[in-house]
């Protein structure tokens, strides 16, 4: 018995090597923790009444914001980005640069490598020459979101008031889908979209999305948001999570791990041998 237990463990160390360094040459897709990519992409409608000059944004990843494309579509082209938090977890963006006309829109959208799959929208607000629009209170709630376990999607709403999410629907599985032409709400091949629902002010709403979702693919979700107390549309979303892949440092610990245990198993057997042999 002890031999067939000995046998395993050194298959199992063999597999799980071969499934990281080579996952092709077994058809096999590794399965692991690791940064992964979380995006968002929205396009928003000046509702301001005046024209603005420049858009304000601040995102929050507990998990820390690494690496990040960040995307703009004129009329802005001038990028300002800020980490305002020691453990970079936190990040403000600014577009400026040009200007959109009452009912015009402006395209934004960030793709990072994170720990923690979510992008949360804690501040989003219009300013013209300096100044908020069209008073110093204003803001433009944003949904964020949050993906974990099977998977689940959690959509966010961190602002003061309630919106109606409108359309959502889900993508599982995907391929990456190219970032910089990601078409917020307008992407085709997404499932039937859900029942519109509202989100009160600093509230979520979670879905469990059938599929699975193997390592290194995407969930993408979109949809439309709006403004219940007028019945305006906000804007229009497309966000997406990466299933997470091994790191290297991962598996190799794992690797070792077992193997450790098959060199020990194999010195008691040789022992117990031993040691029937000298009876």
């Amino acid at each position: 018995m002890t031999q067939f237990i000995y046998r395993g463990l050194v298959l199992a160390c063999i597999f799980v090597v071969s499934v990281f360094f080579f996952p092709t040459a077994i058809n096999a897709t590794p399965i692991g923790i690791g940064p992964a990519k979380a995006l968002v992409k929205f396009t928003l409608i000046n509702n301001t009444g005046d024209k603005v000059t420049d858009y304000h944004i601040q995102i929050v990843n507990e998990g820390g914001i690494g690496n990040r494309q960040v995307s703009i579509i004129p009329p802005f082209t001038n990028l300002d980005q800020n980490e305002v938090s020691d453990d970079k977890t936190t990040l403000d963006i600014g577009l400026s640069g040009g200007m959109i006309q009452n009912k015009g829109k402006v395209m934004f959208g960030i793709n990072l490598n994170s720990e923690k799959n979510e992008v949360k929208i804690k501040q989003s607000f219009f300013t013209k020459d300096g100044k908020r629009v069209p008073n110093k209170d204003a803001f433009v709630p944003v949904p964020g979101f949050e993906v974990q376990n099977d998977p689940e999607y959690t959509i966010f709403n961190d602002f003061d008031v309630a919106i109606e999410i409108r359309g959502l629907q889900f993508l599982v599985n995907s391929p990456e889908l190219d970032f910089f032409t990601l078409d917020p709400g307008g992407m085709g091949g997404f499932a039937p979209p859900v029942a519109n629902f509202i989100l009160n002010a600093h509230s979520s709403m979670t879905f469990t999305v059938s599929g699975n979702l193997d390592a290194g693919r995407f969930l993408y979700a979109q949809g439309q948001f709006f403004d219940v107390g007028t019945g305006e549309m906000i804007g229009s979303f497309i966000q997406g999570h990466q299933q997470a892949t091994p790191e290297p440092a991962t598996m190799l610990l794992l690797g070792t791990g077992l193997a450790g245990v098959a060199i020990k198993m194999s010195k008691r057997l040789k022992t117990r041998k031993g040691a029937q042999g000298s009876q």
